[in-house]
């Protein structure tokens, strides 16, 4: 499965933390602007209606899933795990 996290890249906060959360995920997920074109693709394939926000996209052989706010927050911690997720979180 592959995961990518998708950010406002003209942010520099949210590129920095973007970074940060990649770094930490040790290539659990991969951080991606959502001014890229592929990831609009995506996003536009699988939701036809969907926000200028971050988002976390899974994409498996067999399926794609997206996951904002909340949702998106709970999966990264769940995939990272309490320690990294705090280690990230704290500087926010």
């Amino acid at each position: 499965m592959q995961r990518y996290l998708l950010f406002d890249s003209g942010c520099s906060v949210c590129t920095g933390l973007a970074s940060k959360i990649e770094e930490e995920s040790n290539g659990w997920l991969t951080a991606c602007s959502l001014r890229d074109t592929d990831m609009q693709i995506l996003l536009n394939n699988t939701q036809s209606k969907w926000n200028w926000e971050p988002t976390l996209i899974e994409v498996s052989d067999t399926r794609v899933c997206i996951f904002t706010g909340f949702k998106m927050r709970s999966r990264i911690a769940l995939g990272l795990g309490i320690r990294r997720s705090w280690k990230i979180t704290r500087p926010v």
